[in-house]
């Protein structure tokens, strides 16, 4: 049985209980100062989205700071500083205090994916545990990746593929995928690509200041080789605004190969390669450090990849029929008739 990824709003809380006996709050407060000294410098040294979606953090600082350095005990300073830097609205921002992790940003997206709808096109089965692979009575082929998390998933996604080959064209929905692991996404890609492609680029943050990164480097994906891993036919993406991260660069990826169409909606436009900075009073704040880049060097954070073919879609419509894979497979019988 394959569950739909119809998403639900999120509702963030947590709750703890009070010590029973408070920590001496002169010297809390004096250790909340200095760990939020040393967070203002993490950030302004370290986030490379620090000027994208805020631009007074001294205001920000000022107007949180009661509350921050007030708080009674480390795991409410945790909290008061997550509160801050909901500004940032940056989901791949987070700190870590004990066993908890506090989010900074939160979304609540429909992927427009319905896995029950797909069989109504497709004559399909299982590819692995979470995955989807089949096609249509006309040749067309379709395999939908869930995630770039397991390997045992993507596995079972490349032991799909070969099965697929004779197909006239392919269409690989990555609807209800929001990231992982890049470089199992490239595996995937690499039966695509001919040669080796540049597909996106990057920078990290070294200093503060707008202008303080180092060089633009270049992420590549190389083709596979052996002809028995690689197929050269007419393929489609399907996107949606669930597509994030990982997944996004994979989308860059097959935007490499000789035909390749994207279809739905615009990504996320989110990817941050977060790393963590331990603080002096015992909290981990996990910040992204490098800007993901398109192919041609613009930075997609907070904007998305726009599709070739954009397909409105009102949710309410999927409770019968699919416009986005209705699209795609309109677009390649056109292609291969």
């Amino acid at each position: 049985m394959f569950l739909s990824a119809r998403v639900t709003p999120p509702v963030p809380w947590s709750f703890s209980t009070a010590p029973d006996k408070l920590p001496d709050q002169g010297k809390q407060k004096a250790e909340n100062r200095r760990a939020l000294e040393a967070l203002q410098k993490v950030l302004a040294d370290s986030y490379s989205y620090y000027d994208l979606r805020v631009h007074a953090w001294d205001k920000l600082f000022r107007d949180h700071e009661a509350a921050i350095v007030g708080a009674k005990t480390t795991h409410s300073w945790t909290s008061a500083v997550a509160k801050m830097l909901a500004a940032t609205e940056d989901i791949h921002l987070h700190l870590r205090f004990g066993e908890q992790t506090f989010a900074t940003g939160t979304r609540a997206i429909d992927s427009l994916y319905r896995s029950s709808l797909v069989p109504h096109y497709v004559y399909v089965r299982p590819a692995g545990d979470n995955g989807l692979q089949g096609r249509t009575d006309d040749g067309i082929g379709y395999l939908m990746i869930p995630a770039w998390e397991n390997p045992k998933d993507t596995d079972a996604i490349e032991q799909a593929l070969p099965a697929l080959r004779n197909c006239k064209a392919l269409i690989i929905d990555v609807r209800p995928n929001s990231g992982g692991d890049e470089l199992l996404a490239q595996r995937i890609a690499a039966w695509f690509v001919e040669g080796t492609k540049v597909y996106g680029k990057d920078r990290y943050r070294v200093r503060p200041g707008k202008d303080g990164f180092g060089p633009i480097l270049e992420r590549t994906v190389t083709g596979n080789t052996d002809a028995d891993k690689r197929m050269n036919v007419p393929i489609v993406v399907l996107t949606s605004r669930y597509v994030m991260s990982s997944n996004e660069s994979f989308v860059l990826m097959l935007r490499q190969a000789k035909d390749c169409t994207v279809v739905g909606q615009r990504t996320f436009g989110s990817s941050g390669n977060p790393k963590p900075h331990e603080l002096p009073n015992g909290v981990t704040v996990v910040v992204p450090s490098w800007q993901d880049l398109r192919p041609v060097g613009t930075c997609f954070e907070g904007e998305g990849l726009a599709p070739d073919v954009e397909v409105e879609v009102d949710p309410k419509d999927l409770d019968k029929r699919d416009p986005i894979l209705e699209k795609a497979l309109a677009l390649l019988r056109d292609k291969i008739k």
